[in-house]
Parts: structure tokens; sequence; C-alpha cells
């Protein structure tokens, strides 16, 4: 809940993890890009990983406030990870 994205995105980053957050879907969304083609280039380039609880069927055990807190996070995470897996 008190996640700080952008000091995630320098430890892994350090680590040369340069993955970036997607949902598990009936596909694999890139949180935080909606073009089809970049997302591909993405997930190619940079990787992908999932965090449980942000699939596409909602567990009713989740609170909903941390739902919304956690993709707000993904995307803050994921746009400050596609600069720095681009410049790599």
């Amino acid at each position: 809940m008190n996640a700080d994205a952008l000091a995630d995105v320098n430890a892994r980053s350090e680590q040369q993890d340069y993955r970036l957050i997607a949902l598990a879907n009936r596909g694999t969304t890139v949180i935080g890009v909606d073009d089809p083609a970049q997302q591909q280039r993405l997930k190619t380039a940079c990787g992908i990983r999932h965090v449980e609880g942000l699939g596409d069927t909602l567990d009713k055990r989740l609170d909903p406030k941390w739902r919304k807190q956690a993709l707000d996070y993904a995307k803050a995470f994921n746009q400050a990870m596609i600069a720095k897996c681009e410049s790599k």
C-alpha cells in the first residue's frame, strides 16, 4: 500500500531487471500502455512480470481500494521503467 514506484524502478534497474508489470488476462496487457504495437515491442525488449491479484478475475477477498492503488502503482512503475529499459 505504501510502495514507492520510482524507488522500486531504481532498485530493479540496478539489478538489470527491466520487466514491466502486466495484467494476466486473456492476453497479456502492459499496464499504462495503450498501443498494441508498442505493447508487443516493450514485452520483447523489457520483459514482463505479473502481480497476484491483478488479473482479469476479481478476487472478492481483496480490498477494491488495494486494486486501484496497485494499478496506479503499476502505471507509474511502468512509465518510469520504460524510460530505463529503452535507454539500456
